[in-house]
C-alpha cells in the first residue's frame, strides 16, 4: 500500500466549495481553519517518512535505524558507508544462503548487472562478476560475501571476467594463437 502526498489540502477544499460559496471570506475562512491541521499532519507524517527510510535518512535518524537492524556506526563513519552497511545488514538478516541470496548480495556489493555464481565441490563457491572491483574494495566485499553463503561453505574463488571477450571452448575463440593476438578469449580475473 502506497501514500502519495498532498500538499495543498487548504486550495483542494476551497476548490470543492459549490459554486455560491465560492470567494465568500467567511465561509473559506472556515474550510481554512478546518483543513490547515489536516495539511499540517500530512506534512509531518510526510516528514518521518522521509527521515526515517533508509535511503534518505541523516545523522541521528541513520543511527536509529542502524540501532534497529543491529549494527553501530563507527567512529567517523560518514553517513553513505554507514548507510551501505545499514543495507548489507539487512539484506543480511533476511538472508537464509540460497545462491539467489547470494547473487543478490553480490550485486548489491559490486554494483554488477551479471554474476557468475559456480558450486564447487565439496562445499565452496565461485563467484565472479562482469564490473571491475577496484582494488582497495576487494578485501571488503569478499568478507562481506562470505557473510551471506551458508555455515560450512566456502568463497573458493572471487573475481571478474570480460563479459564480451570471456574464454569459451564451444564455437567460440578458446586459448588463441601465438602468431595472432587478436585470437583467444581472456580468462578471469581472480582476486
Amino acid at each position: 500500500m502506497s501514500s502519495t502526498y498532498i500538499s495543498d489540502h487548504i486550495t483542494r477544499a476551497k476548490s470543492r466549495l459549490i459554486e455560491q460559496y465560492k470567494g465568500k471570506p467567511k465561509v473559506e475562512g472556515v474550510i481554512e481553519a478546518l483543513v490547515k491541521p489536516l495539511q499540517e499532519i500530512e506534512d509531518v507524517l510526510q516528514q518521518l517518512k522521509t527521515e526515517r527510510w533508509v535511503d534518505s535518512a541523516i545523522g541521528v535518524q541513520l543511527d536509529k535505524i542502524g540501532e534497529i537492524v543491529g549494527i553501530e556506526r563507527e567512529y567517523e563513519q560518514g553517513d553513505e558507508d554507514y548507510r551501505l552497511l545499514i543495507k548489507a545488514k539487512i539484506i543480511m538478516n533476511l538472508n537464509q544462503g540460497t545462491p539467489e541470496e547470494v547473487i543478490a548480495a553480490a550485486k548489491f556489493f559490486i554494483g554488477a548487472i551479471f554474476i557468475w555464481y559456480l558450486e564447487v565441490y565439496p562445499a565452496a563457491v565461485d563467484i565472479f562478476s562482469s564490473t571491475v572491483v577496484p582494488e582497495e574494495n576487494r578485501a571488503k566485499i569478499r568478507a562481506q560475501l562470505k557473510k551471506f553463503l551458508p555455515a560450512g561453505v566456502s568463497l573458493d574463488s572471487f573475481g571478474q571476467f570480460d563479459e564480451e571477450n570471456a574464454f569459451v571452448f564451444s564455437g567460440g575463440t578458446g586459448f588463441g594463437d601465438v602468431d595472432d593476438s587478436s585470437v583467444g578469449g581472456l580468462l578471469a580475473d581472480v582476486y
